[in-house]
């Protein structure tokens, strides 16, 4: 085992990266997450005819996750781990996708039950 990936979504999936951080310090892997800012891409049906109200939407969906991530990414540091961090955008039609794109090169993919709901 060389490379383990661990699926964020919100600062709540610290335990999933922990337990990342375990199995890859007991295996001498490499230890990557991957933060998925979703994008809600109902907005683009809701409110049609209105594109700058849509890019005010998006804008705050950015803003909100990007808070999130610089949350997760603070407790990950505290953490004293190697740990790569990656923010990633991906509509919400396209979470699915966006996330096996970047769980294809890990041995191991790990993520928490609120992950799990996102679709």
């Amino acid at each position: 085992m060389k490379d383990i990936l661990v699926l964020a979504e919100s600062r709540d999936d610290l335990c999933a990266v922990k337990a990342g951080a375990q199995l890859a310090k007991s295996h001498g892997a490499r230890l990557t997450c991957v933060f998925l800012t979703i994008i809600p891409d109902n907005i683009f049906t809701d409110i049609a005819g209105a594109p700058s109200f849509v890019a005010q939407l998006i804008a705050q969906a950015r803003s909100d996750a990007l808070h999130a991530f610089n949350g997760l990414k603070s407790d990950i540091a505290a953490l004293g781990a190697p740990i790569e961090v990656r923010n990633v955008e991906a509509f919400f039609g396209a979470a699915v996708e966006t996330a096996c794109v970047h769980a294809r090169m890990a041995d191991v993919v790990i993520m928490s039950a609120s992950s799990a709901r996102a679709e």
